[in-house]
């Protein structure tokens, strides 16, 4: 590629448009099924070159990458990893349970049933074993956030800490909505992060 050549944007214009509008009776259901597997077929093309991404910013000096590295990608790029965690049904695991996604009325609890208490006031979560690539996908999450955790201060983490749990020592429920660059607004919510 030329140095004068623009860089190209994954999709095109007409791909965004029907992709943002893939709910809509705008186009013909056969118009959006192509441009979905499209879209599809570009997505994979991307995040398998991420490997490459990863190549060179562990090759060029530092110099080279600051000018192109700005905090907006950074956050892009966090929140893409949670949308990717959020897309592929990522559980939170607790010991050896996960919530399943389903929820019972309290009343209706069956002794036998594995539950923890939900955010939904009147609710229980029923819990199941996590998959091994669940279980894999959590210790690389562990692995990851100690990682994170090197790029803050002391205060800092003891901060993010204070703010995740109560003061008995639990979780504070949350629901988890991201925001990313305002282009993209981000309106998914994880079914396990659900308030």
């Amino acid at each position: 590629m030329y140095l004068d050549q623009p860089v190209k944007a994954m999709l095109t214009k007409v791909e965004r448009e029907r992709l943002e509008n893939r709910d809509s009776d705008e186009f013909p259901l056969k118009i959006k099924k192509s441009n979905e597997f499209i879209v599809r077929k570009k997505l994979k093309s991307w995040l398998d070159d991420i490997a490459d991404v990863n190549f060179v910013l562990g090759k060029l000096p530092y110099k080279q990458l600051n000018k192109i590295i700005t905090n907006e990608i950074i956050f892009s790029l966090m929140n893409l990893v949670a949308n990717l965690l959020i897309t592929a049904g990522t559980p939170p695991i607790n010991g050896d349970l996960v919530p399943s996604g389903n929820q019972v009325l309290q009343a209706q609890v069956d002794p036998a049933m594995k539950v923890s208490p939900s955010i939904r006031r009147g609710f229980m979560d029923i819990l199941r074993e996590p998959t091994a690539e669940e279980r894999e996908r959590a210790d690389i999450l562990k692995d990851h956030v100690k990682v994170l955790m090197d790029f803050l201060g002391d205060a800092a983490v003891e901060e993010i800490i204070q703010d995740a749990f109560d003061e008995k020592g639990r979780r504070k429920p949350r629901t988890l909505v991201l925001g990313v660059c305002q282009e993209h607004p981000y309106d998914r919510i994880s079914p396990y992060h659900r308030a």
